[in-house]
């Protein structure tokens, strides 16, 4: 059931509508409808927002993140992209593109001792020296924590951290090493 909220509401915030619903949960049109009018009826706030900002982005031209990023807004066709139009393709830009900032500020931030070798949406892998992975963390929250207030003053944020030795005593010790062993 977690896990089915947790698609369903990703979807819908991302701008996903009723055949996201269908494709990514494996469920009847109908219950995709059923759980998408739910939504908007335990959201209405939410729902006037995304029109106002469509609508502001349809006579501007553009639309913009909180952080004050612009990506022009241009109406393309159904065959081209298989959406009905350019404005579901905009309900994310906020969201993603002020995460993007995020990202590529902790990125920056990070000790020059850690080796940051992915990201993805709310997690980065590190690479980093095996006696420092608890360093690590407590460095990446730091971070984080940081950034976050610094970027979004008004919100209170929380981040977590995680940390593993993923890789045994035969596995590579860097990322070249595995990459040669891959090629």
């Amino acid at each position: 059931l977690r896990e089915t909220i947790k698609t369903a509401l990703l979807a819908l915030q991302y701008g996903g509508a009723v055949r996201a619903l269908m494709l990514q949960l494996n469920i009847s049109r109908r219950e995709a409808q059923r759980i998408l009018h739910a939504y908007w009826d335990a959201f209405p706030e939410l729902k006037k927002g995304r029109e106002l900002y469509l609508q502001y982005a349809r006579r501007m031209g553009y639309a913009e993140n909180p952080l004050g990023l612009i990506r022009g807004y241009k109406p393309f066709s159904v065959k081209s992209y298989g959406i009905k139009d350019a404005a579901l393709s905009f309900m994310n830009f906020p969201i993603q593109s002020a995460g993007a900032v995020v990202l590529m500020q902790v990125l920056a931030d990070l000790p020059a001792w850690t080796n940051p070798l992915l990201s993805m949406h709310d997690a980065i892998l590190l690479e980093v020296p095996q006696d420092g992975v608890r360093d690590a963390a407590q460095a990446v929250e730091k971070v984080m924590s940081a950034v976050m207030a610094q970027t979004f003053p008004r919100l209170r944020c929380r981040s977590e951290k995680t940390a593993a030795f993923r890789y045994h005593k035969k596995s590579p010790s860097s990322l070249h090493a595995f990459c040669q062993r891959l090629g």
